[in-house]
């Protein structure tokens, strides 16, 4: 008898601690698609889908050679595109993890909801530097940002049009002036990547490229064009895009390359995510030649208002 009810008093704790973790979860906004998308995953055959190589290929390709390395038994496949393609790619399921040159925007993330209740997951992976190229012959050796947004506001300028850009669906052209193209003026060109920038900047006749440096080859001279030493103020030191410059915040023009999954995308996305960002993987970023995230210098503010004020 004992037993008995030794028994039905553990069915009645199960019922109500399941009861009290199902509010939970309902009231903390936890749906059961994130719940049945994280645990599910084929553990026969895992699999993990990544968009978005071209923004940072090289170092995409060393990731996730080392990634292989730790789980042997993962399928991997590294799809191409920029940010926009990366991002479709995982709105619509066809990837499991994306490559970003910048977060996503509002509209993106109201599709993240609509999908799985909840926004992406997205986490910072590398730091890149927004380069400037000119020809190696050419005359600009040194450039204030005041000049060169009066030369894309359609001002009086010292530079030569056109601004050689890549294809704003990659990312960059938000990453460096917060809209998502430049506006139609004869003073910015679109090109489809940053090898066709290197070549319009080797052979335009001393007018600028604009690439990131995740996607630049190490020796630039070899492809016929330099880099452009860039400062934030007329009246401030002027900074070449090195890795030491940009840690330092020397060199103005940044960006960052991001990973983001969806919050249903499973165990694989969010294991992959985990190690970009944890300390393994920014190690490995480093040792690939570029600067991981966390060497970046932040300003550090120590506030003297009392929290609530």
């Amino acid at each position: 008898m004992a037993s008995r009810r030794r028994t039905w008093f553990l069915i009645r704790l199960a019922i109500y601690i399941a009861v009290v973790a199902t509010l939970a979860l309902v009231r903390d906004g936890v749906g059961w698609r994130r719940i049945a998308g994280a645990l599910s995953t084929d553990h026969g055959h895992p699999a993990l889908v990544i968009a978005g190589r071209d923004l940072a290929p090289d170092l995409v390709d060393a990731l996730v050679s080392k990634y292989r390395l730790d789980y042997p038994d993962l399928e991997v496949t590294v799809r191409g595109g920029g940010t926009n393609q990366a991002l479709q790619d995982l709105i619509n399921g066809r990837a499991d993890v994306a490559l970003l040159y910048r977060m996503p925007g509002d509209d993106e993330r109201r599709l993240f909801r609509a999908a799985d209740g909840d926004t992406a997951i997205v986490v910072p992976v590398a730091l890149g530097g927004i380069a400037l190229l000119a020809p190696l012959t050419g005359d600009t050796a040194a450039l204030a940002l005041p000049e060169l947004d009066a030369f894309l506001a359609g001002r009086p300028s010292t530079l030569r049009p056109p601004l050689y850009a890549t294809d704003p669906n990659d990312g960059l052209w938000q990453a460096f002036r917060g809209d998502p193209q430049p506006a139609a003026t004869a003073r910015v060109v679109l090109l489809a990547d940053a090898g066709a920038v290197l070549a319009a900047a080797r052979d335009g006749g001393g007018s600028l490229g604009l690439a990131s440096t995740l996607t630049l080859p190490a020796e630039l001279a070899a492809a016929g064009v330099r880099t452009v030493s860039v400062a934030a103020h007329a009246d401030s030191a002027h900074a070449a895009p090195t890795l030491e410059n940009l840690a330092a915040g020397r060199y103005p023009l940044r960006h960052r390359l991001y990973a983001a999954c969806r919050a249903t995308g499973g165990i694989e996305a969010a294991k992959f995510l985990t190690h970009l960002a944890g300390g393994r993987g920014q190690r490995q970023v480093e040792r690939a030649g570029y600067l991981p995230d966390s060497r970046v210098l932040r300003d550090i503010i120590l506030t003297r208002h009392p929290v609530g004020d």
